[in-house]
């Protein structure tokens, strides 16, 4: 007869291994979004510039900022990977507190995706080209 886990087994083990997950799909999202930033967006700023269009404002703060940005995103996700190495044998709280900042950095990673998403596209919206 196999044992059952005690009832904080997961409280105890899976929280780190999610936290564990969501750290490394935040860097691995972060890093993604650092090569969008570095080849794709000086593209479509090459693009947008030879059609002679006025680019929307987020645009140029993307343009202008994109490298920066992820780059610091990419800085914080270390940094929240690393304190989730780092708790791992602290106290639960330490562990639950390092478990929402990793989550808090997958969405701030996914946010910063997305708006580079739009802020490539807004100037073909701008122009009227999307059906």
């Amino acid at each position: 007869m196999t044992s059952s886990p005690t009832p904080g087994y997961f409280s105890r083990y899976g929280r780190g291994i999610v936290t564990t997950l969501v750290c490394g799909a935040a860097l691995l999202l972060a890093v993604l979004s650092l090569l969008i930033a570095h080849f794709t967006v000086p593209a479509f700023a090459e693009l947008f510039q030879s059609f002679g269009s006025d680019l929307p404002a987020i645009t140029r703060i993307v343009f202008a900022y994109g490298k920066l940005i992820a780059l610091l995103l990419v800085v914080l996700v270390l940094a929240g990977g690393l304190n989730v190495l780092l708790s791992r044998q602290q106290e639960k709280t330490q562990q639950d507190q390092a478990f929402y900042l990793a989550c808090v950095l997958l969405v701030l990673t996914f946010l910063w995706v997305g708006l580079i998403g739009v802020a490539c596209y807004a100037p073909i919206w701008a122009m009227g080209a999307v059906v």
